[in-house]
């Protein structure tokens, strides 16, 4: 019981994010076939924040701790908390595209 409620709530959230993205979208003049697009972009800018904000709090976070080290490869010690984190972010974006772009070339 609990949990359906839950995942109702969920689901309601979800849909007022939607319909109120689908009419600021509206509103600035974006036709809805685009709006995938603009989804993407959405999407790519707050992965590349959230990579770009872990850079500065994980890496003074594991410079005083030993328990996760990167491997030598990436350095070694906490070097892979830096500029490396962002450019595996733009990378997993980049198959993320890839991978859509695969899925959408059978509709084409």
């Amino acid at each position: 019981m609990c949990f359906a409620a839950v995942c109702s709530a969920i689901c309601c959230a979800g849909s007022m994010l939607c319909n109120c993205c689908c009419k600021g979208l509206s509103a600035c003049g974006v036709p809805a076939k685009n709006f995938p697009k603009a989804a993407y972009v959405v999407t790519d800018i707050l992965f590349m924040a959230i990579s770009v904000a872990l850079m500065y709090t994980f890496r003074p976070l594991f410079r005083d701790n030993d328990w996760l080290e990167c491997n030598d490869a990436s350095g070694g010690g906490y070097a892979c908390f830096g500029t490396s984190a962002v450019l595996r972010a733009s990378f997993i974006l980049f198959l993320y595209h890839i991978l859509i772009l695969l899925l959408l070339i059978p509709r084409g």
